[in-house]
């Protein structure tokens, strides 16, 4: 079966979650590897949960890249929608927190 959210459509009819990813301030942190294509299905919705006491840094680049705490902020306890749709981006989702220790985050895609 085909999930299509928007004009984007892929084979996932289930959601993937990962298990919680320990992120902290010092080190930026993969959430979600780049995709291999043409042979994996885009993801066509990636949502990404704070579940710190902190600000959480989301970025769309690669983690080695830099530890810079800049990017998309989510808050503590809040869940957003990356990407939705049309707005596929097929790379590197990396995140860091804005301080204090690892704390857990949570990402959820079609």
């Amino acid at each position: 079966m085909t999930a299509t959210i928007g004009t984007s459509a892929n084979l996932n009819t289930a959601s993937e979650t990962l298990s919680p990813i320990s992120v902290n301030s010092t080190t930026a942190t993969t959430l979600i590897a780049a995709q291999v294509l043409p042979t994996e299905a885009p993801r066509i919705k990636v949502w990404v949960y704070n579940e710190g006491n902190r600000l959480l840094w989301v970025r769309l680049y690669p983690a080695p890249d830099d530890n810079i705490a800049r990017g998309i902020p989510i808050e503590p306890g809040e869940r957003i929608t990356l990407m939705e749709g049309s707005d596929i981006y097929t790379g590197e989702i990396s995140g860091i927190m804005a301080s204090g220790g690892a704390r857990d985050v949570y990402v959820t895609w079609y």
